[in-house]
Order: structure tokens, then sequence, then C-alpha cells
């Protein structure tokens, strides 16, 4: 009896047990950055954070040690998270570790994140077991830790062997696959689109060459070459991309390069294209029209010497050209890159051109080359679309 008026007095509970795991984001960087967990507590006791916990805990207690354990703690959970990691679309159900959706986009994004520098050493090379172990170079050279070097590698190596087949829109299937932000799914994009057409990145002539020139290189190629482009198309947005060209420089010609294409295959470039490109080895054949009427287009326009542009147009002009009748053959457009440095972008520092009266030469150069082919619409489409991509590479590869 007494028993059952015990149970009667008690109240009712409703009781919700949560099993979210805590993220600290600060030892999440210190362990994607490659530091070992005593490596890591050095960099946390150094935080104000840590200081300021530390001044009020009771004396006599072992700060470094509870740091220690703590960390410890997040690196054991953060290892048992990256095979998860590898397939970001488990992460929302995985059952040992409930975490929440803000923290798991933090994870993700993070873990995928690329450092340009490492990014720019990658896309030269081969993705094989061979290169990863040879990854001491990579750190050595980038101050990056071995570590990290390794886990961009194999993020890379995963995300291109996700797409590498994929038919479509590269940034679409790696924001699919990989659930990245906008952002950096063009990164990874980028990458792919270059070690899928085995573009030569690492000759020694292109050291310079940053990774921001290459991302912007390979945008304005898929946006541009990937598709069969109509002659009607192809002189709308090449005007457009001459005025901005002109009109902004650099910001304008390859800062605002993307890839806006719907239910286009990005992963290679328009064969048919390249084939019509040699034809425009009439250009070449009708060098002293195409010359006499850029320097009629360079008065009009202003902004680059006149006299320069007529002593050295045949020292651009032909390897422009030249450059466009080879690059069906799979060696010329493998060393797209390298040419247009060695043959274009090498003799116009000799000018000391700045950005905006380079632009300007090739804007008078393009809109010469299409009045010389205004009787076939479909080879100066061709011409436009062509010297579109080239200005917006030899720009970007300029570096005044």
């Amino acid at each position: 009896k007494n028993q059952n008026n015990s149970a009667a007095m008690l109240p009712e509970v409703a009781a919700i047990v949560e099993n979210f795991t805590d993220i600290d984001e600060n030892v999440y960087d210190l362990w994607l950055r490659g530091l070992s967990v005593v490596e890591a507590v050095t960099e946390l006791l150094k935080t104000p954070e840590v200081q300021e916990w530390g001044a009020i805990i009771p004396p006599h207690t072992d700060l470094t040690k509870i740091v220690a354990m703590d960390t410890n703690d997040h690196y054991r959970i953060f290892y048992e998270l990256e095979k998860v990691l590898m397939s970001p679309q488990k992460l929302s159900h995985h059952c040992t570790h409930q975490i929440s959706v803000q923290h798991q986009k933090i994870l993700i994004e993070r873990f995928y994140a690329l450092d340009d520098c490492v990014a720019r050493e990658i896309v030269g090379k081969k993705l094989s077991g061979r290169n990863r172990k040879d990854l001491d170079d990579v750190a050595d050279k980038t101050g990056v830790l071995l570590r990290s070097c390794r886990r961009q590698f194999d993020n890379i190596k995963r995300v291109f062997k996700q797409v590498e087949e994929t038919s479509g829109s590269l940034v679409t299937a790696i924001q699919s696959h990989f659930l990245l932000t906008d952002q950096l799914s063009r990164k990874y994009a980028a990458i792919v689109f270059l070690l899928l057409n085995r573009f030569e990145t690492s000759k020694r002539k292109l050291n310079y060459v940053t990774f921001e020139d290459l991302y912007n290189c390979a945008f304005a190629i898929i946006d541009h070459w990937s598709n069969p482009v109509t002659a009607t198309t192809a002189a709308t947005t090449c005007a457009a991309a001459i005025s901005g060209s002109v009109a902004n420089g650099i910001g304008g010609a390859a800062a605002t390069v993307s890839s806006n294409k719907q239910n286009t295959d990005d992963t290679g470039i328009d064969r048919d294209f390249l084939i019509q490109l040699r034809d425009l080895k009439c250009l070449m054949e009708r060098e002293k029209e195409h010359k006499s009427l850029t320097l009629c287009e360079l008065r009009k326009l202003g902004g680059c010497s006149v006299a320069e542009a007529e002593a050295t147009f045949k020292q651009l002009s032909r390897p422009l050209c030249t450059i466009a009748v080879a690059l069906h053959t799979q060696k010329e457009l493998r060393d797209l890159f390298v040419d247009l440095v060695e043959r274009v972008v090498d003799p116009v520092r000799t000018l000391k051109w700045n950005t905006m009266q380079l632009s300007t030469f090739l804007s008078a150069f393009t809109l010469a080359g299409a009045l010389l082919l205004d009787s076939c619409s479909s080879l100066r489409a061709a011409w436009e679309n062509y010297m579109k991509v080239i200005s917006i590479c030899v720009i970007q590869l300029h570096h005044f």
C-alpha cells in the first residue's frame, strides 16, 4: 500500500536524450592542417580563449593536461568521421555521431577545402600512388604540412574518380555528390577539367603561373569551347567580352569568368570546333590586310601605341593564328598554355605593355580578323570564339 502511494506521488517527467557530438572548430582546423595532438595543444595554449579559461581554473590544476585530453578526444572523433567524410551524403545518417546540420556543413566544406598553392602543384601531376608518396616535395615547396597535402591529394583524386565520366556540368555533379558550395565545387571542376584534358602545366616556363590563372583559363575554355557555338551567339558574346576587356582590363576579362551553361558537357572540348579552326590559315595568307585593319581599329580604340603594334604585328599575329590552326591535334591542345606564354606573352613583355594596352590590341586584332571573315559566318564565329578564350588566357597569364 505504501509503495502504491509513493508511486502515485512521483511526478511525471518527460526526458529527451540527445547525443549531438560537440565539434570544436578550432581543434578541427588544427587537425586539418595536419598537426599532431602535441602540436595542436601547443597552438591551443597560445589562444586567448584557453588562456582566459586557464586563469579561472582552480590552482594546481594542470591546464596542459586538460587541453591535451580534450584535444585527444576531438582528434579521435575526427579520425572516426574521416571515413564518413569521404562520402559526405552519409554524414547526415551517421549513427555513432549525431551532428547538427550547421556543423555537418562546416565539417564537409573544411575537409574538402583546398590551398591554392597545393592545388597548383597537384594539377600538373598524375593522380598516382607514386606521386602521392612524393608529396614531401609539395609540402616543402608550399609550407603546407604533409598530412594536409595528402588529404588534399586524396580529395582531388576522389572527386576526379567520381565525376570523370560525368556528362553535363562538372560543377553541378560535384555539388551533388560531395555537397560542397558553388565556389569550392568550381575549384574542383577546374582541376578535373585540366586533368581530364591533360593540359601541360608543370613545365618550368609555367612556374610563375598561379592556380587562379589556371582556374580562370579553365573556365574560359569550359564556357566557350566545350560545345558548338552558333554564329549569332558567338557574335553577341564576343562583342560583350571584347568590350569588357577594353573597359575593365584584367579585372573584366578574367575575374568575371564563370560557367553558367546548362545541360552541357563540360568534360571535353568540342572536336568539330577545333577542326574548323584549321580553316583560319586563310588569315595567315591575308596577313597584310589583317595588319592594316588591326591598326585601323587601334586608331579608333586608342590606348595602345599604333607604331609599336605595327612594328610587332607579325611577331604576335603568326603565333596566334598558328596555334589556332594546329589546336585540333592532341599535343598542341595539351601545350596550349606553354605555347601562349612562349610565343605570345613573352614577346608582349618585351614591349612592356600593360594590361589595358594588351587588351586593346587583342580586341582590335579580333575585330580585324572578323571583318576579313565576314563572308563566312561560321568561320567568323569560330574565330571570335577562339579569340575570346585566347584573349582571356593571354591577359591572365600576362602578369604585368
